[in-house]
């Protein structure tokens, strides 16, 4: 019983030739954007800036898009009051 839970734990963990593959793997592909680690790290980088920028920009459209369908069914203009009341209060507590 001992052995059939032994072989069992030894079969949970990677070869060493699975690991050696996935470790050749991710090396390709990791190099496959370029052979210097820091064009990679500029690219990650600006990758990051774009992706961050493109989520508040697509946000920004969906909830737009949203108040503008909500208008047609309920009284958005209560929406601009709130605001500025709450706008308002956050400055009378500073």
């Amino acid at each position: 019983m001992q052995e059939d839970k032994t072989k069992k734990q030894k079969s949970d963990k990677p070869s060493r030739l699975e690991s050696n593959a996935r470790r050749r793997m991710f090396e390709e592909i990791f190099y496959d954007l370029g052979t210097s680690k820091a064009r990679v790290l500029w690219l990650n980088f600006f990758r990051g800036i774009f992706f961050g920028f493109g989520s508040v920009i697509g946000g920004t459209v969906v909830v737009a898009i949203i108040v503008y369908i909500l208008g047609f069914f309920f009284d958005v203009s209560s929406l601009g009051e709130t605001t500025e009341n709450l706008l308002n209060s956050i400055s009378n507590n500073n």
